[in-house]
């Protein structure tokens, strides 16, 4: 389940709350307790949701209505969380409902507890990416950047707009259920609570927020993969591949220094498999060349090769990831060997999920290169003179020397990443998904990705090269 399917499914589940509030009355302890135990669960939800959007270094403080928009019609992002808070806020009791031991069966508690659920679970995918210190994953990166933040920024205040309707319903379903004059009694300050909700300004500015146009880019947000594992886990299909990679580009971004040059190198040449794969179209015909996925195939064979030429790689033969990601080029390697499989539809599927992922892992590798070269870890082969003559010649000799971040191979390593993890923002997310049934059209909040120029740069080893497709 998906980011925009959790909140999807709440916001039925309150509309189904609300019609249930009307239908009828409470008729005991258990259903005016239960109810209003899952009723506060969903809005502290929501409202752990809204702080995941909004950044410890960014003051917010509500200001009127008439600047929540900007003169271009953009949403003011920081006063649509104030605004936001505002309303949650007003729905967050001081003082938690009674609660009962009593089970009480009742329909509306059933889907209010949904809602809660589907709300929690929301905020869970979203903290996956996001983090507490620092982002976990290249999405997450991506939204700290501003990348789908209006459109979840509308979600939130769709939810709250119906959250605040249901808060009106629920307070006549408790009155109408207090002709036990204990009932009344007990409840009677949260039907009060309930009912004193009534803010025309605030209904307006969530409305205004709701009415955010665009796309909303991290509905298709999926809980961020974990960590790659400490022992060797088998690779034996494609789809095992991408959960390889999903991996690695995980743990670059959370712990780059868990990884090595010889990670970096093997992903990237990884990199340079799947994006092979994905200059064939579905009809097994190569792409024109001055397609994006032609031009990020050279690129990754240039980063490949530089890569390949540093040293020293530290990490062990035996190193789980190093060999997960080793099996991997060779179970693409092997796809790739037969051109019928290229066209096969689940196939191509896979192959087309893993090239999504492929920006991502960019920023991975990127990631870990600064490390080490933070570190000072990285060093290249350099021809040097000899001192003294022998028999009146100077020869060369190679030397590794330091690898420092303005050396040229680190330069054309960062530059070409950079290039490569453009597309992040949106591509990280699943756009740009190629499939002969559905194709999603999502477009960043910025604009369109700049594309990326080709650079031919074949790469010196034969393995670590993907075959060009045959016309």
């Amino acid at each position: 389940m998906n980011l925009g399917e959790c909140l999807v499914r709440a916001a039925d589940l309150i509309g189904q709350a609300a019609d249930h509030a009307t239908s009828g009355g409470c008729t005991s302890h258990g259903q005016a307790a239960h109810a209003l135990a899952a009723r506060d669960r969903t809005y502290r939800g929501l409202r752990h949701l809204v702080d995941l959007l909004a950044f410890p270094d960014e003051p917010v403080q509500r200001q009127p209505i008439e600047q929540l928009v900007d003169g271009g019609g953009r949403l003011d992002k920081l006063q649509a969380i104030a605004w936001l808070r505002g309303a949650v806020d007003r729905q967050i009791q001081p003082s938690p409902p009674p609660v009962s031991r009593v089970s009480s069966p009742s329909p509306i508690v059933g889907v209010l507890r949904g809602a809660g659920d589907s709300v929690l679970v929301a905020g869970d995918i979203l903290a996956s990416h996001v983090g507490d210190q620092r982002p976990a994953t290249p999405e997450g990166i991506a939204i700290r950047n501003g990348a789908g933040r209006a459109g979840a920024l509308a979600d939130l205040a769709t939810l709250a707009l119906a959250a605040r309707m249901l808060d009106e319903r629920l307070a006549r379903w408790l009155g109408a259920g207090t002709r036990d004059r204990t009932i009344g009694a007990l409840y009677a300050q949260q039907v009060a609570y309930l009912r004193r909700q009534d803010d025309r300004d605030l209904d307006a500015g969530l409305r205004r927020i709701a009415a955010t146009p665009g796309h909303r880019l991290l509905h298709l947000l999926q809980v961020a993969p974990a960590p790659a594992p400490d022992a060797y886990v088998p690779v034996a299909t494609l789809q095992d591949v991408t959960g390889v990679i999903s991996a690695v580009r995980a743990l670059g971004v959370r712990d780059p220094r868990r990884l090595d040059l010889a990670h970096a190198t093997e992903a990237a040449r990884l990199a340079v498999l799947v994006a092979g794969a994905a200059t064939f179209t579905w009809s097994g015909a190569q792409k024109d060349e001055s397609d994006g996925a032609v031009a990020a195939l050279a690129k990754w064979r240039e980063v490949a090769t530089v890569l390949g030429n540093l040293g020293p790689r530290t990490a062990r033969r035996s190193d789980p990831t190093l060999q997960r990601l080793l099996h991997s080029a060779d179970i693409v390697r092997s796809t790739l060997g037969r051109p019928s499989a290229l066209i096969h539809v689940p196939t191509r599927q896979v192959l087309d999920e893993q090239a999504r992922l492929l920006p991502g892992l960019a920023h991975s590798v990127l990631e870990v290169t600064r490390s080490l070269t933070e570190r000072r870890l990285l060093c290249v082969t350099e021809k040097q003179l000899a001192s003294t003559s022998r028999g009146g010649i100077f020869y060369a000799t190679e030397a590794w020397t330091r690898a420092g971040p303005a050396h040229s191979a680190i330069a054309t390593i960062v530059r070409g990443l950079n290039e490569l993890r453009r597309h992040n923002f949106i591509m990280a997310l699943g756009v740009g998904a190629r499939s002969p049934t559905a194709t999603v059209t999502m477009s960043f909040d910025g604009g369109s990705a700049p594309q990326t120029e080709a650079t031919a740069v074949e790469h010196r080893r034969p393995t670590d090269t993907a075959p060009r497709p045959r016309r």
